[in-house]
């Protein structure tokens, strides 16, 4: 597979993933793994860290535009991050405290069934949203 056949199939945004695809690709790396460790984790030349609004900027401007706040993906933290995750200018250790912060901004669910991390995800965030309902009387949005 070649460089321009990987990018010409390449819709919407241009992703890490995307361009992982293309350093193996170009034999720059010898698979996604290798690219990331190489290029695109954090430290690394190619890395760029996410700027953008605060987890309580997203939320609002969600619920301005009538929509529901959905954090997708929790299980990234584990798998791209080590402790300490920086969210919105401070530091988090765990997921709950992380997950109780994001509740009090206003987020109102998670998305609970990701392929490959159901053992793990699926009872951590379960968890996590029936000691939440129970706290506050508050119903998540699972996805």
């Amino acid at each position: 597979m070649t460089a321009d056949h990987v990018i010409s199939q390449i819709r919407g945004q241009i992703t890490r993933p995307d361009i992982a695809k293309t350093l193996v690709a170009k034999k720059w790396a010898v698979d996604n793994q290798d690219a990331f460790n190489l290029f695109l984790n954090p430290g690394r030349a190619a890395y760029v860290p996410m700027n953008g609004p605060s987890f309580r900027q997203a939320i609002q401007a969600i619920h301005a535009a009538g929509g529901i706040a959905v954090w997708a993906h929790p299980y990234t933290i584990y798998k791209f991050k080590k402790t300490p995750w920086v969210f919105s200018g401070k530091n988090y250790y765990d997921f709950e405290t992380l997950a109780e912060d994001m509740m009090q901004a206003g987020l109102d669910g998670f998305q609970l069934y990701t392929p490959g991390w159901e053992r793990f995800m699926d009872v951590k965030v379960s968890s996590f949203a029936e000691a939440y309902r129970k706290k506050s009387g508050k119903q998540l949005v699972l996805t």
